[in-house]
């Protein structure tokens, strides 16, 4: 199964370079996360975000959402993807309810063994061996990131929680592929935060968590809030449809799994967070994980 739907190598260059991109801006927003938790729920964090998303985008790029909106409201590979992701993001939130990051981020992370499962089961694609080493590698690097060299401390309904976001995720990155080719990438992720703040707005009802006006009235949340919804939304999610464009899902997973990797190194850096040494063997299980799967396209 050839990693990207072009044999040309500038091309496939190019999408590679964004998606590498994508996975950075998401791992440098763990630092601004971690600032956040302190001062909101999760919940409320995510419905801030897209409030601000949507209306940045609608600044942005308001002449093209104007002109696709309506028409891709129409589209069921749009609305399900969107739908499906909104889905896999709150379910991923309600997990750090119940168990660790650590574990939220490791299971989450398998979306990389569930993309090419069901490409396999339900598209009949087919994968050479040596990908299937390269999603080891992948989810061996993501463990030791997450756990280190120990065993799991705990099982939880959070683990269940997080397994669902797993497979939601994959669903999300394959349907990414089948939108046509007309959408533009601001109109599809436009859709997209738009069905995720409306459910996030639900959510947030039902459960209390939408933060308080003395909260909201510290300038560096808004600031925070704010870089979270450029950085840690926009752009990456308009990389990602572009990307994707050239890059097939299940290769563009192996990329997705170098959030982490950045998110490490960035704490390290900005949090003086202790850098460990499984943290480094998972670093070089994933970089060799990418290697392996460009080999064996």
């Amino acid at each position: 199964m050839p990693l990207a739907k072009t044999n040309n190598k500038k091309n496939i260059a190019f999408g590679l370079s964004v998606l590498f991109v994508a996975a950075f801006f998401w791992g440098s927003t763990f630092v601004t996360g971690k600032v956040l938790v302190h001062e909101l729920s999760v919940s409320a964090i995510l419905l801030y975000r897209v409030i601000i998303s949507l209306f940045v985008m609608l600044l942005v790029f308001r002449k093209s959402i104007i002109q696709g909106f309506i028409k891709s409201f129409r589209n069921k590979t749009i609305v399900a993807f969107s739908i499906i992701g909104a889905l896999a993001t709150i379910v991923q939130t309600e997990a750090l309810k119940f168990t660790t990051a650590s574990n939220v981020a490791f299971i989450s992370a398998l979306f990389v063994v569930f993309v090419p499962l069901i490409e396999k089961l339900f598209y009949g694609k087919h994968f050479k061996g040596g990908f299937y080493l390269a999603v080891a590698l992948s989810i061996l690097g993501i463990y030791f990131i997450s756990y280190g060299f120990h065993l799991p401390d705990n099982f939880s309904p959070g683990i269940f929680f997080a397994l669902l976001s797993a497979i939601g995720y994959s669903y999300y990155f394959i349907l990414l592929e089948k939108i046509p080719s007309e959408f533009s990438s601001p109109v599809i992720i436009f859709n997209f935060f738009l069905v995720m703040g409306v459910m996030c707005f639900i959510y947030c009802l039902f459960t209390g968590n939408f933060g308080t006006i003395v909260t909201l009235s510290k300038p560096i949340i808004y600031l925070n809030i704010l870089n979270l919804a450029i950085l840690g939304g926009i752009i990456p999610y308009l990389l990602m449809v572009i990307g994707q464009k050239i890059i097939a899902p299940h290769f563009a997973t192996l990329i997705y799994n170098f959030e982490p990797v950045f998110a490490t190194a960035l704490s390290f850096i900005f949090l003086g967070d202790r850098l460990h040494l499984s943290a480094l063997a998972g670093f070089a299980a994933i970089f060799l994980s990418l290697t392996v799967g460009v080999k064996t396209r």
